[in-house]
């Protein structure tokens, strides 16, 4: 095999020197290798992440930013499938060039599209799917085969009651334990000259134990496990340990960012009926799950969608606001300004938030604040907001109005650990003519990194950078490529609901 990655997903770059002490095969790729800080998106999403890793392009080409593109805001979650991603993957120009490829377990893979050898789609992929390997013919080779663990589901008692943590970390292991298997298999019987596979049961193990470091560790100490057995099959030329996003401790408080935009002066609530209903529906709805959590469990999803999201639109004043906050993306500046006087908007409200602070503890919100012109170019820009942010950890954004500008988080209480605020992932790249130092990279640069190593063309609308960690330089060429239609496609509204619950179980939603 020419090329090996192999993605833990999530494994964070500040557990970096327990990582080596606990995992030999790693640290031993490691002191022969490159290694560092693999920056992940804003935010630190697998749904974004990934498809920034697998196109080497940021959100503004390749037409998604944590939900589907659309141009309503404040709307409900439209989650993305691989027919939203418009750039191909780098995985297609190696089969475009005649190299045969292995993918399995990639979010926003879903639904599985021709490649040159085999794919099993990941993150994201309904249950029950039809469409999730190509060939079409290799699932019914591997009827078994688990995408991934339904936190939601698996123990019955969630989302707030007693959490049996053992249980749903026995299934994670046994879900782990298949995908090797059938990994493995596969690599015998195709030989692909590149191969990517996912662990997502990394993630999924650090949102439910982060708590627990030893019971972390002994899942990292696993995964050392599965490499050393990845490394003796395919015996690859060039191997690539990564992590699409880091890890930290549970957020507690949310923040209020439309709150905050309207005491500064940019967002007007509406003063009708109606809206004040709404708006008070939301604060007494937030009060009573304060006070009894057990009631959150008794409201459907329906209704809590209702009254939370789609609630917002009858709570502001479109024509009198000046900016406001989406759920799922950052802050849009009113686009019936002229465009002087939304730039001057953007300056100042950026220069307010990174001063805002915690009016109970004094902790600044936010990390880092970036405007469309720092964070996206390409055709879908327009559609992006005009500031997104890096939260501190202790914070979730809420894009709700309420009274005050924190509160307590409700949401997710099983979880002890997430990742929206740490996008230091870790990198490891070993092979020939690989330097032996730390290098810092990010997500979008493996893209043409590997191109190059597998000496095929990269595309010249990559945004990723071939990292200078080679003792030779790499022989790189750049093309033009045509774009492929993939066509249309989207989830049903049961697979849609399914997927939420999903994504709200890891505490995304």
């Amino acid at each position: 095999m020419k090329v090996l990655v192999l993605g833990l997903d999530g494994a964070p770059f500040r557990l970096w020197d327990e990582l080596c002490r606990e995992m030999p095969t790693l640290r031993k790729l490691k002191d022969e290798g490159a290694y560092g800080i693999l920056e992940s998106t804003i935010p630190s999403l697998s749904l974004l992440a990934w498809p920034v890793f697998y196109t080497g392009k940021n959100p503004g080409k390749i037409g998604i930013f944590v939900t589907k593109l659309e141009k309503e805001t404040l709307s409900d979650v439209k989650l993305p499938t691989s027919r939203d991603v418009k750039s191909e993957a780098f995985w297609d120009v190696l089969g475009d060039y005649g190299k045969k490829v292995g993918v399995v377990n990639i979010p926003v893979t879903y639904p599985a599209w021709k490649v040159n050898g085999f794919m099993i789609t990941g993150f994201l992929t309904p249950f029950g799917a039809e469409d999730f390997t190509y060939p079409p013919s290799l699932k019914d080779e591997i009827p078994d085969y688990i995408i991934d663990l339904e936190i939601l589901t698996e123990d019955k008692k969630l989302p707030d009651r007693d959490f049996d943590r053992e249980k749903v970390l026995s299934r994670q292991y046994e879900i782990t334990r298949k995908r090797k298997e059938v990994c493995l298999r596969l690599i015998k019987r195709y030989s692909p000259d590149f191969f990517v596979v996912n662990f997502k049961g990394v993630d999924n193990v650090q949102h439910i134990y982060w708590d627990v470091p030893e019971k972390i560790m002994e899942f990292f100490r696993f995964m050392d496990g599965i490499i050393k057995e990845f490394l003796e099959v395919c015996s690859p030329e060039y191997v690539f340990i990564m992590s699409d996003h880091g890890f930290h401790p549970r957020s507690t408080k949310y923040f209020y960012i439309n709150r905050w935009l309207e005491l500064n002066g940019y967002l007007r609530r509406k003063v009708s009926l109606k809206a004040r209903i709404s708006n008070l529906t939301y604060v007494v709805g937030i009060k009573v799950v304060e006070w009894f959590p057990f009631i959150r469990n008794l409201v459907p999803e329906r209704a809590k969608r209702k009254v939370v999201v789609e609630g917002m639109r009858e709570r502001i004043d479109w024509e009198h606001t000046l900016a406001y906050a989406d759920w799922h993306r950052g802050i849009y500046i009113n686009r019936s300004l002229p465009e002087e006087r939304r730039r001057a908007l953007v300056k100042e409200i950026v220069e307010k938030m990174r001063e805002a602070r915690d009016p109970e503890t004094g902790e600044k919100i936010f990390q880092r604040i970036l405007t469309k012109e720092e964070a996206f170019s390409g055709p879908y820009t327009d559609m992006l907001p005009d500031i997104i942010w890096l939260p501190s950890e202790g914070y979730r954004i809420n894009a709700n109005l309420y009274p005050s500008l924190t509160s307590p988080r409700l949401d997710a209480m099983h979880t002890t650990g997430e990742h929206m605020a740490d996008p230091r992932g870790i990198w490891v790249m070993h092979g020939k003519n690989v330097k032996r130092e730390r290098i810092d990279a990010k997500i979008q640069d493996l893209a043409p990194t590997i191109l190059a190593l597998m000496g095929v063309p990269v595309p010249e609308d990559m945004d990723g950078e071939i990292p200078d960690a080679f003792t030779e330089p790499l022989k790189v060429e750049y093309v033009k490529r045509e774009k492929k239609e993939k066509g249309e496609f989207g989830y049903t509204e049961k697979e849609e609901e399914e997927l939420e619950k999903r994504l709200k179980g890891l505490g995304y939603l």
